[in-house]
């Protein structure tokens, strides 16, 4: 199991995955686990830039969501994820960090989250890495990066407050990122334009 909380600039949402460990993953062996209400949180973690105190009582709901979805035995061996996006990417760095700090703190207390804590799990992620993760996202999904495809797909995402592309390149042509993958190594333009999301154009 693996829990997940996409911290998007709206809200967090909290995803439970139940993986099949194999030498070769295939779509298969990746299911996503119902969680129960209330699974999302509103606003985004970017609100407690100015009040990181805030983000327990935010984040218990959720962890206790996932609590109910991940069977009590392998709760302690399921890691937890924490990627923000864009949302906390517009924030001061020293903002930022004071908000992942205290996300890190209610995560590694385990009697606030019996999950699998580790610090390099919780983080901000680039825009260029979220836009690498739509399109390993696509092309997993599709059958592509398991070999049961051979179309492949480009990726166009649009979040609340950035939006993102990413597709594979020629070798001779210009690439931003190169992913060392089982089935092959990847050459992809990958690209995130800060700000020009859905509620950052409202």
């Amino acid at each position: 199991y693996a829990v997940m909380f996409d911290a998007g600039s709206s809200g967090t949402r909290c995803k439970v995955y139940k993986l099949q460990t194999r030498h070769s993953l295939r779509i298969s062996d990746v299911s996503q686990i119902k969680v129960p209400k209330p699974n999302k949180a509103t606003p985004g973690l970017s609100f407690f830039g100015d009040s990181p105190s805030g983000v327990g009582p935010y984040l218990q709901p959720l962890i206790d969501a996932a609590i109910n979805a991940v069977p009590s035995q392998y709760q302690s061996q399921a890691p937890v994820y924490v990627f923000a996006t864009a949302g906390m990417r517009l924030l001061p760095d020293n903002k930022a960090t004071a908000v992942i700090r205290a996300v890190e703190q209610m995560l590694s207390n385990s009697s606030k989250s019996p999950f699998l804590f580790q610090t390099g799990n919780i983080k901000v992620i680039s825009g260029k890495d979220e836009a690498i993760y739509d399109w390993v996202t696509v092309n997993f999904l599709m059958g592509v990066l398991t070999g049961e495809s051979s179309t492949e797909y480009g990726a166009l995402e649009m979040g609340g407050a950035s939006s993102q592309n990413a597709f594979e390149v020629p070798v001779n042509q210009l690439h931003t990122a190169i992913l060392n993958l089982r089935h092959g190594t990847r050459r992809l333009y990958a690209h995130s334009y800060l700000g020009y999301g859905e509620s950052e154009a409202r």
